[in-house]
C-alpha cells in the first residue's frame, strides 16, 4: 500500500490503492470524453447548428471550459461543509441535465448553453478527484498517485476521439451526449458504491462568503503554491490551445481526413507513457527537480517547433510536426501531476477550498490563453508554436518566483495557525 496522509483522525479507505487509482482516473476522464469525443463531429455539428466561422466551432469545446472553470470554485469549498459525496453526485446530476439539452438542442445558442451546463457539472468530479486524493495522500506519495491515475486517464484521449468516430459512422453525433450521459451514471454509481467519506469530520467547515475568503486569501498567500498554480495555468494554456484547433490542425493543415483520430491518439499515448513514468520517477528523484527539467525541456521543443513552422510554413512535413509534438508532450505531461502536488502540499487541512481556488486560477488562465491562441488559427502552425513559447517560457519564470524564498512553506506556519483558527470560527 503507498503512504497515506498521517494523523490520527486521518480517513481510511475501503478500496485498495489500484481500485481506487482506477476509480481517480475514471472521475477525471468524464472531462476528456466530453472534449475530445466531441472533436471529430466538430465540422458535423457546425453544419447542422448553422455555424459559419470555421474557428467558432471551437466555442463548442470553449463554453465547456468555462463552465468547468467558473463552477470549480463553487464545489471545492461547499465539499468542505457537506463533504465529498454529496458534491460529486450533485455534479453528476447537473452534467446528465446539460447532456440531455446538447441532445436536443436545435440551434448554436441551445447547444452552448447546454455545453456550458455540462462544464459547470463536472467540474465536480473534475475538482473533487484531486481532493480526495489529497485526503489521502501528501507530499510524492499524492504526486505519485496523481501521476499513476494520469497515466491510465491518458488512455482516454486514445481513444474517444475514435470512439466519436465511430459512432459517426453508425449513428447522428447526436448520439454522442448519450454515450456521455451512460458513462457518466456509471462513474458515480461507482464512486457512491465503493468509495466512502474521505472528509475528516475535524477539517468540515462553514461555506460562507467569510470562509471563502479566508479560504481564498490562505490559498494565494503562499508564495510556492501560487507561483506553481500560475505555472502550471501557462503550460494548460498552450494544452488547451492545442485541444481547441487541433481537430483545425490535423484536417486542414495537414487533410489527415478520418486518420485525425489516430495521429492525436498517438501523441497521447506519449502523453500516458511520460505520466507513468513520472510516477516512477517522482519517488527518487522529487517533484521540483522533474518539473525544472521538463519545463526546460519544454521551452526547447516549442523553439524548436515555432522554428520548423517558420521555415517551413505551409509545408511543414507532418512526420516532423509529429516528432516535435510527441517531444513536447512529453515534457508536459511530467509537469501538471507534480505542479499540482507542490501547490498543494501546504494547504493540506484546506483541501477542498485549496484545490478550488488553484484550479480556478489554474483553469482561467489556461481558459483565456488557450481559446486567444485558438482563436488566432490562421491555417498554419505559427500561432500555436509562438504561444507554446511564451507559455512555457512564462511558467519557468512563475516557477522561479514561487521558489525564490527556500522557506516559503516554513514563513507561513505561523500564519497558517493564525488563519485556520479564523477558519474554525467562521465555521
Amino acid at each position: 500500500m503507498l503512504s497515506k496522509s498521517a494523523g490520527p483522525q486521518a480517513p481510511t479507505k475501503r478500496m485498495g490503492d489500484w481500485e481506487f487509482i482506477a476509480l481517480t482516473a475514471f472521475m477525471m476522464s468524464l472531462v476528456a470524453l466530453s472534449i475530445d469525443m466531441m472533436m471529430p463531429a466538430l465540422p458535423l455539428m457546425a453544419a447542422d447548428l448553422g455555424v459559419q466561422n470555421d474557428n467558432d466551432r471551437q466555442m463548442i469545446l470553449t463554453t465547456f471550459m468555462a463552465g468547468l472553470t467558473v463552477a470549480q470554485f463553487f464545489y471545492g469549498p461547499w465539499s468542505d461543509r457537506v463533504g465529498r459525496k454529496p458534491a460529486v453526485i450533485t455534479g453528476t446530476a447537473v452534467f446528465l441535465a446539460g447532456s440531455v439539452i446538447c441532445l436536443v438542442a436545435q440551434d448554436f445558442h441551445t447547444m452552448l448553453g447546454g455545453r456550458f451546463m455540462q462544464g459547470c457539472g463536472i467540474a465536480a468530479l473534475r475538482i473533487l478527484s484531486m481532493t480526495i486524493v489529497r485526503d489521502l495522500y501528501e507530499g510524492r506519495a499524492m504526486a505519485r498517485i496523481m501521476s499513476m491515475a494520469m497515466s491510465l486517464f491518458i488512455l482516454v484521449p486514445c481513444v474517444a476521439p475514435m470512439l466519436g468516430q465511430v459512432i459517426l459512422s453508425f449513428s447522428h453525433w447526436r448520439s454522442i451526449f448519450m454515450v456521455l450521459a451512460a458513462v457518466g451514471i456509471l462513474v458515480v454509481s461507482w464512486y457512491v458504491v465503493r468509495q466512502q467519506e474521505t472528509l475528516d469530520p475535524s477539517k468540515q467547515r462553514s461555506f460562507n462568503i467569510r470562509s471563502l475568503y479566508l479560504g481564498l486569501r490562505e490559498t494565494c498567500s503562499h508564495r510556492v503554491t501560487l507561483g506553481y498554480t500560475l505555472a502550471s495555468g501557462l503550460v494548460a494554456g498552450a494544452f488547451t490551445s492545442y485541444l481547441l484547433s487541433a481537430q483545425q490542425i490535423f484536417q486542414d493543415i495537414f487533410h489527415s481526413g478520418e486518420k485525425f483520430a489516430l495521429y492525436f491518439a498517438v501523441l497521447a499515448m506519449g502523453y500516458g507513457i511520460a505520466s507513468l513514468l513520472n510516477a516512477k520517477l517522482v519517488m527518487r528523484f522529487g517533484m521540483h527537480k522533474i518539473s525544472y527539467t521538463s519545463i526546460t525541456s519544454m521551452i526547447v521543443f516549442s523553439a524548436i517547433l515555432l522554428g520548423s513552422a517558420w521555415h517551413f510554413g505551409t509545408e511543414l512535413p507532418l512526420p516532423v510536426f509529429m516528432t516535435i509534438m510527441m517531444g513536447l508532450f512529453f515534457s508536459i505531461s511530467f509537469l501538471f501531476g507534480n505542479m499540482n502536488a507542490i501547490a498543494m502540499q501546504p494547504l493540506g487541512h484546506l483541501a477542498g477550498t485549496a484545490s478550488s481556488v488553484i484550479s480556478l486560477i489554474n483553469g482561467s488562465l489556461s481558459l483565456v490563453i488557450g481559446a486567444s491562441i485558438g482563436q488566432a488559427f490562421n491555417g498554419t502552425i505559427m500561432p500555436f508554436a509562438l504561444g507554446c513559447v511564451v507559455c512555457s517560457s512564462a511558467a519557468m519564470v512563475a516557477m522561479r518566483w514561487g521558489d525564490a524564498e527556500t522557506e516559503g512553506v516554513e514563513r507561513h506556519v505561523g500564519r497558517d495557525s493564525e488563519v485556520t483558527e479564523q477558519l474554525d470560527q467562521a465555521a
